[in-house]
């Protein structure tokens, strides 16, 4: 009996010990990629048959790529947006840039939102 207890508090140990390593690294915002597989497009346009079949989609004239440098620009509050900001007169100097891919967050531009 005594036995049976020492395992079952032994087990009750490793099990919160486990668990609290298992928290730490949920609650690190640099740990979003674990567990998922990398980001990709659900599909792209091609020009042509050839294209689709080679699976070079970089080719085909309909390709865009947005990764790069963007402008930024988060505000808590909607009435702070920048007005008109889809007109060519539009001036982006008070934006700051931020990377594309990336999550703003993890940037410092919002608190990071991880479920636990």
């Amino acid at each position: 009996m005594e036995n049976f207890v020492f395992v079952i508090i032994l087990l009750m140990t490793c099990d919160f010990i486990l668990s609290q390593q298992s928290r730490s690294a949920r609650k690190n915002p640099m740990n979003v990629d674990s567990g998922k597989e990398p980001g990709r497009a659900a599909f792209v346009l091609a020009d042509n048959v050839v294209s689709v079949k080679s699976k070079e989609s970089e080719k085909s004239k309909f390709y865009r790529n947005h990764n790069g440098i963007w402008k930024f620009n988060l505000v808590t509050n909607l009435v702070n947006r920048p007005q008109d900001y889809y007109k060519v007169s539009f001036s982006d100097k008070e934006c700051s840039t931020i990377r594309v891919p990336f999550n703003w967050e993890l940037k410092g531009y919002d608190t990071p939102i991880h479920i636990p």
